[in-house]
């Protein structure tokens, strides 16, 4: 029986019970291919998320940034880490050229590290998919 994305990412976002979105974006294009929620969430919500995505990894100023700090011009960040008052958002992209990326929302502490492990290995599972 073949899984669809939607069930991966169901299991992605159970296995991190702070987890309340996990979404797949397209970097390139700003669209949400897939997403994963506690509860129901408007369509603004994740198309909102995924801009924060494209912003916070895809833009390149996130580049120059990496540069000013020391890092080759080859070298981009591919995790990016915003934390508020409300939430802790996550976004991981896929090594280039795939412009995929994981959009996680959490609602409380969780242990990152696990989170953007368990994301590159998702995002690495699609990629040998195609």
């Amino acid at each position: 029986m073949n899984v669809t994305i939607g069930e991966e990412l169901d299991q992605f976002r159970r296995s991190f019970p702070e987890c309340v979105i996990v979404s797949l974006a397209d970097l390139s294009t700003g669209m949400v291919l897939a997403a994963s929620t506690r509860s129901e969430q408007p369509q603004e919500v994740l198309d909102a998320l995924c801009g924060e995505a494209v912003r916070a990894i895809a833009r390149g100023d996130t580049a120059l940034v990496a540069r000013l700090f020391g890092a080759s011009d080859s070298a981009t960040p591919t995790t990016r880490i915003l934390i508020s008052s409300d939430d802790l958002r996550c976004f991981v992209a896929a090594e280039p050229p795939h412009q995929e990326a994981l959009c996680m929302v959490f609602d409380s502490e969780v242990a990152l590290i696990s989170a953007t492990i368990a994301a590159n290995e998702f995002l690495s599972s699609l990629e040998s998919d195609t």
